[in-house]
């Protein structure tokens, strides 16, 4: 700036000359009170001879870097939020990719204890949850079978303590009667 310009080759009283005329480098960041900027300060010593004959004395606006800073904040904060927003999307999606394989057994399940055996459950992967439907759907169609089974001896039994000559009653450790046929009726 025009009031920088005024500044070269005069000699100044600034702490951080006077402190590089005694041979210390120093550097500062102030905010310049007449603009409200940030300025970084810096003072080195020039030395002949192992002699300080001098110094250089710079100044520069800072507000540039601070922006910069603000930019790479911002674009941080906005990838963060991005990728909390793509990673709730995707736990949302993987816990429904395996709740509802899950919430289909169960519901197969309550079924099955009802007595239905004539529906599957639907097998979307073979990972462990699919493994789990395919065991599922396997062990209810053999405990289907094996209930078909026992219907049949039952019928049979039935049929052949219906037609019997002799009579047949059947009882429980305390006396009940749990099964008679009609001859013994």
């Amino acid at each position: 700036s025009q009031k920088d310009k005024q500044l070269v080759g005069r000699k100044l009283s600034q702490t951080e000359v006077n402190r590089a005329l005694q041979g210390i480098r120093d550097e500062v960041v102030r905010i310049d009170s007449s603009t409200g900027v940030r300025k970084k300060f810096l003072a080195v010593p020039i030395t002949s001879d192992n002699q300080v004959v001098g110094a250089v004395y710079m100044i520069a606006s800072m507000e540039e870097v601070y922006q910069t800073v603000r930019q790479i904040a911002k674009i941080l904060a906005t990838g963060t939020l991005i990728a909390l927003l793509l990673t709730m999307i995707l736990g949302f999606a993987l816990a429904r990719t395996m709740t509802q394989p899950i919430h289909e057994i169960t519901v197969q399940a309550r079924r099955m204890a009802g007595g239905a055996f004539d529906r599957e459950v639907s097998v979307y992967s073979q990972d462990e949850i699919g493994v789990l439907a395919q065991t599922f759907n396997e062990m209810g169609k053999q405990l289907g079978q094996a209930l078909h089974q026992i219907e049949e001896e039952r019928h049979r039994l039935s049929l052949i303590l219906a037609f019997m000559s002799d009579g047949v009653i059947a009882s429980d450790p305390e006396g009940r009667v749990l099964l008679m046929n009609q001859s013994a009726q």
